[in-house]
């Protein structure tokens, strides 16, 4: 989901920075080459696969260059509107909040290259347009509604007043701080970690699940984070399910360890042993 994230990133930032570049010689015949309603089909470093899931989720950009020289791109609802010219039966001037592109026609497919990223796009019926944009807007709006109920849930999440925070390392190569004690909307009890990685390689912190007890009985804690080299993470949860430990009041008495590894290798880089109430 990460990586079908950072594509849609990648086509949104690269149709609102917009660092275009512009060509010249107009042809007025051309244009009919051009208007239309065009669908994106593919972004810079996106495969089949990824483009394929993208439209599964609604998440679509339709490009609209009508007959008055206008243009609109639509992202998931989201208009941006500019302007367009041909400047010859191949290629176009796409202009939008004051920057321009070029835009290369091939068959039915046009592509607009920003800064050495591309975007193509494939050219649809109206009607296809309109369901694709009707589709996006749809999809938009269950995940309107999951981000909600999420938002509901968080009120299912309770913290414990009393505990103090405990700075477990704080050292040339990384800050482990334990900022938190909370039980999550999912019934799970345990600590609020945030991890400042100083050092030049990634790593993992986690706890290990056999080694944790509370009140004298061992118990599994799950949880991990990545952090990459000079990033700060905050609000990574090891914590112990419910059926283990049934609230946060009964999360006392922790006797934990927490290990850092190295995330290429895997390797153990540090371990510290830590004791919480």
């Amino acid at each position: 989901m990460k990586r079908l994230l950072s594509i849609t990133a990648l086509a949104l930032v690269i149709a609102l920075s917009l660092a275009f570049t512009g060509c010249s010689g107009a042809q007025k015949d051309a244009s009919a080459n051009f208007q239309g309603s065009w669908k994106m089909t593919n972004v810079a470093g996106a495969t089949e696969d990824d483009i394929a899931a993208m439209e599964a989720f609604g998440i679509s950009v339709v490009l609209d260059l009508n007959e008055d020289k206008t243009a609109v791109l639509d992202m998931m609802g989201e208009e941006i509107s500019g302007t367009w010219e041909a400047k010859s039966s191949t290629e176009l001037t796409l202009t939008i909040e004051g920057s321009s592109a070029t835009g290369k026609l091939n068959g039915e497919e046009l592509t607009i290259a920003v800064d050495g990223e591309e975007m193509t796009f494939q050219k649809v019926s109206a009607e296809e347009a309109a369901k694709i944009k009707e589709d996006a807007a749809s999809m938009e709006g269950i995940l309107s509604d999951e981000g909600d109920d999420a938002t509901s849930a968080d009120s299912g999440v309770t913290y414990d007043a009393s505990f103090t925070p405990v700075t477990v390392v704080d050292d040339d190569m990384w800050t482990i701080d334990v900022v938190a004690k909370k039980s999550d909307e999912w019934g799970g009890s345990g600590y609020v970690v945030d991890v400042n990685n100083k050092s030049d390689k990634p790593i993992y912190v986690t706890v290990p699940s056999d080694a944790c007890s509370v009140n004298g009985k061992m118990v599994d804690f799950w949880g991990g984070e990545v952090v990459l080299p000079g990033k700060l993470a905050e609000g990574a949860f090891f914590y112990a399910d419910s059926d283990d430990v049934a609230s946060v009041s009964e999360m006392t008495n922790v006797e934990m360890v927490i290990e850092v590894w190295d995330n290429d290798t895997y390797e153990t880089l540090a371990s510290y042993d830590v004791t919480l109430n």
